[in-house]
């Protein structure tokens, strides 16, 4: 019997198989779209359906990205306590993931990497603190907030550890550490906001930095350090920051405070597979990568107003759509390794079916194990592209503002002003019933 006439019995159940795979290969996005679209448009309610009709739920491999999608909605819909447990919990899931057994990474040698649980890019796992942060400091608990902006740099010296500085350019998040230089001013420890300050302007100064926001933030962070510099006696480095930045403000008035108001915006750009082909013998085989675009900013007016129509802009402290392009470019070169050992065990394989079991049999497996050659393009989509601050001194008191957030208006909020202290306040994440400002 020929190699052909031994494949034809096989050749119902090869095809129904290969049909029944390219139905299940559908890209990510492809899969939740609905899901994406409602959140998009604000239908939380429907977003929690979608949600729940995916293949999120009820997926091991893809826990973590239920709980962080249903956490994002939930906090949408304004329930606080329940998003930020599920919030909690992710993070316990990443650091369950982060030592997940060998088992897994064996599956993604034959199939592809969306065949192990994920775990969470880089830019997603530290910036889940960034959000926790935000909640807190909703909450006015700005001792559970500094905790969770220093976890952001803290997780980030963790990875660089096990990538190497080579592997790992994103090593400090120049706004975590301005986060805890405020939260820390705020608190009165004014020692510590001096040290997270100057190290956030250290690294928003270097130049891989400068592509991960856009904007003056510099100067921002600049004036909060001189002046809170001259407070504490440190004239020395007081006199260094105005000659750098010789534009700050540089006198106070006796009754001022300060006000500062986070923002956030817009929605991370989305992963998108990147494919090139490589001849291995005589073959010429498939391998892809995920990649984000770093693209041009999306984003809606941030700041705050206050009466007499004086409006004060906020600025960009952090952009992760290009950080989420930074990080990503540098995992590819540590897939490459992983994927030409998959590559090379898929081309025996194709090898072994067409000695056995015949040409067709054969051209099957090629066709199959080049479409299981994707990237994996699951990825937090519900997660923020970027982080604002808007900071202003005021006259001791209490004071009407209304706070835009990617350029939707809050309702009018008094706030109280202390003299030499500083207020600090998160604007809600969206704000649904009020109408998009012109």
């Amino acid at each position: 019997m020929t190699s052909l006439e031994k494949s034809k019995p096989l050749r119902p159940f090869v095809l129904l198989f290969l049909f029944s795979f390219f139905i299940s290969c559908a890209s990510y996005v492809d899969q939740q779209k609905k899901l994406l679209e409602a959140y998009k448009s604000r239908n939380y309610a429907q977003a929690l359906l979608e949600l729940d009709k995916s293949s999120l739920k009820g997926s091991s491999k893809n826990r973590l990205l239920y709980i962080l999608e249903k956490a994002s909605i939930l906090r949408q819909q304004g329930e606080k306590e329940k998003s930020k447990k599920l919030f909690l919990d992710a993070d316990q899931v990443i650091d369950e993931l982060y030592t997940k057994s060998i088992l897994e990474g064996a599956a993604s040698l034959v199939y592809n990497e969306s065949a192990i649980s994920y775990s969470g890019e880089l830019f997603e796992r530290v910036h889940l603190h960034t959000i926790l942060a935000f909640m807190f400091i909703e909450e006015k608990d700005l001792g559970k907030a500094r905790v969770e902006a220093k976890k952001i740099n803290s997780r980030l010296h963790e990875f660089t550890q096990d990538f190497g500085d080579k592997n790992n350019t994103y090593r400090k998040d120049a706004f975590a550490l301005y986060l805890s230089g405020t939260i820390f001013e705020a608190l009165g420890e004014y020692d510590d906001a001096i040290i997270d300050y100057k190290n956030a302007l250290e690294v928003f100064e270097t130049k891989l930095f400068e592509s991960f926001y856009y904007g003056n933030i510099k100067e921002q962070v600049a004036n909060a350090l001189y002046h809170l510099s001259l407070k504490r006696g440190r004239e020395d480095l007081a006199e260094k920051i105005l000659s750098r930045y010789p534009s700050i403000r540089q006198k106070k008035q006796e009754k001022e405070g300060e006000l500062v108001v986070l923002h956030e915006g817009g929605l991370i750009s989305l992963k998108q597979e990147k494919t090139f082909l490589l001849p291995v013998g005589e073959q010429v085989v498939r391998f892809s990568y995920p990649i984000i675009e770093s693209g041009s900013p999306q984003f809606g007016q941030m700041g705050v107003l206050f009466s007499g129509d004086h409006f004060v802009s906020a600025e960009n402290g952090a952009y992760l759509s290009p950080i989420a392009h930074q990080t990503l470019e540098e995992k590819r070169f540590r897939l490459i390794a992983k994927g030409l050992a998959r590559v090379l065990i898929k081309s025996q394989i194709n090898r072994a079916v067409s000695e056995n079991l015949g040409l067709f049999a054969g051209l099957v497996s090629n066709v199959v194990t080049a479409a299981t050659e994707t990237a994996d393009t699951r990825s937090w989509m519900s997660l923020p592209d970027g982080f604002f601050v808007t900071r202003v001194s005021l006259p001791e008191g209490e004071h009407e503002i209304i706070t835009v957030n990617d350029g939707m208006r809050s309702p009018v909020q008094k706030v109280k002003i202390k003299a030499g202290k500083l207020t600090l306040i998160k604007t809600a994440p969206q704000v649904t019933r009020l109408e998009r400002k012109s």
